[in-house]
């Protein structure tokens, strides 16, 4: 045993009453050929003499291991009664110094016959010899390498049973806790029963209230049966009520065409809203308005004061009002359409509209156009040829499209839908040119000098359009 079990014991050496002989002596026999003829294998005993209380290590050399296959090694532990303790048994390669086989991790391989009773441990293996005849016996050995081995013994004979004590004592340990063990497992075993009794009174609750749900749906299927008989009695009568259509139709005649008549004043006025915009949206295009407009705006900016909203703006804002309130009367093109198109079309010609005025609003804005020059003067000093800006291609797709809206063109969603995943891309290239990029930077350093806050520019508005737009499309 270990000096951590030994430590554990708490039970007092007991002295054995030895008849001590002269020599205790330990015998290991071995299977080797005789040589006879023919030759035979037996058992060659080797003694050794053991010092009482001290372990010893006892070495056999195997020249034949081959006769470990049939032949079992024999261990005498004792010549005498006494207790012994067998920490390991190995067989060692000489040659390679190398363990083949060890008992140290199950000694219950091991076969204790004779006059002894063995006690297995942690630490080892003690024996009880009563008597001379105590015998190990080894297991069988069948795949061992064909070289000279090493038999090695670690034992120690003790003449008091103070070890025994303890291995008992640390046994009654391990009793008590696979009582306590089994005490618990008993609890469990209750609790498992106490749970499985409430899980069966909880299928049974579920049971009478299935039960219950299902006259509640037969009573219910009962109601809608009668029901069902009293909609087939008002469906025959207003089968009887559409006989008496034919009364009805020359009235309708007459109504149609006054709704003709209406028709075609509210697409006159309609088409007067769409050519009274493109005349405001010619002027607000104009290089007249245009210039003095950013005048008045930079007179506003010198002078520190907050831009106002213009007039400008506000008939653009009653004008789309009217046209929208009219077209829900008149669609372009002279044909009725689906409401959903129609509301789905209106909602994104408003929103390419609303693009269109802001994108004059950059174009007119200090910012791109300072951005602008400084980009076309260096261009001109490193004699780079201009290209086609971002601003260009925008203006083009919103062009097109307000062209075909003033015109009274009918408008695809999906059309409008891809055009304006083309417009949003277009604004993302303009903020992250160089000419935005420059004349934004130049104008935010001016605010900072004068201790101003930046307010949203039409770029911001028109991004945070398109963000919304996509968002509530996906």
């Amino acid at each position: 045993m270990s000096a951590n079990q030994e430590d554990m014991m708490q039970v007092e050496p007991v002295k054995h009453p030895y008849s001590e002989p002269s020599v205790i002596r330990a015998t290991i026999s071995i299977p080797e050929k005789s040589a006879g003829n023919p030759p035979d294998d037996k058992l060659i005993p080797h003694e050794f003499s053991l010092i009482p209380n001290e372990w010893q290590k006892l070495s056999v050399q195997l020249s034949d291991p081959d006769l470990l296959v049939d032949r079992l090694i024999e261990i005498h532990p004792l010549n005498q009664s006494g207790l012994v303790s067998i920490s390991n048994i190995r067989l060692v390669d000489v040659e390679n110094n190398v363990s083949v086989w060890s008992a140290h991790d199950d000694f219950s391989k091991c076969t204790v016959n004779g006059e002894a009773q063995a006690v297995y441990h942690e630490a080892g293996l003690q024996i009880v010899c009563y008597g001379e005849k105590s015998k190990l016996q080894l297991p069988s050995f069948s795949d061992l390498p064909d070289t000279v081995l090493n038999l090695e013994v670690w034992i120690r004979p003790d003449q008091d049973y103070t070890g025994l004590a303890r291995n008992w004592n640390l046994l009654i340990s391990r009793l008590n806790k696979l009582r306590d063990q089994n005490k618990y497992l008993e609890n469990k075993v209750q609790s498992l029963e106490l749970e499985c009794k409430n899980q069966r009174d909880s299928i049974q609750e579920l049971r009478d209230n299935f039960l219950k749900e299902i006259n509640q749906l037969k009573y219910d299927l009962h109601a809608q049966k009668t029901m069902t008989s009293r909609y087939f009695n008002e469906l025959a009568s207003a089968e009887k009520l559409l006989n008496d259509q034919s009364s009805l139709q020359a009235r309708n005649k007459v109504i149609s065409k006054q709704n003709k008549n209406l028709l075609k004043h509210n697409k006159d006025f309609y088409l007067a809203i769409v050519r009274l915009e493109k005349e405001l949206n010619n002027l607000v295009s104009s290089a007249r308005w245009r210039t003095g407009n950013a005048f008045i705006r930079l007179v506003e900016r010198v002078l520190l004061r907050e831009q106002q909203p213009l007039s400008v703006d506000g008939m653009s804002k009653e004008i789309f009002e009217l046209k929208q309130k009219y077209k829900k009367n008149y669609l372009p093109g002279g044909k009725k359409k689906d409401a959903e198109f129609s509301r789905k079309s209106d909602e994104l010609l408003n929103l390419v509209l609303l693009l269109q005025k802001d994108i004059k609003l950059i174009k007119c804005s200090a910012r791109w156009r300072v951005g602008n020059l400084l980009i076309k003067l260096f261009e001109i000093l490193t004699f780079k040829p201009g290209k086609r800006s971002e601003f260009d291609r925008l203006q083009g797709i919103l062009e097109k499209i307000a062209t075909q809206v003033q015109e009274g063109k009918s408008a695809d969603p999906e059309i409008l839908e891809r055009k304006l995943e083309k417009i949003y891309h277009e604004f993302k290239k303009i903020k992250s040119s160089t000419r935005w990029r420059v004349g934004d930077s130049l104008f935010s350093f001016v605010d900072k000098l004068l201790l101003r806050s930046g307010k949203p520019t039409a770029m911001d508005h028109a991004l945070k359009l398109l963000a919304r737009y996509e968002n509530e499309s996906q």
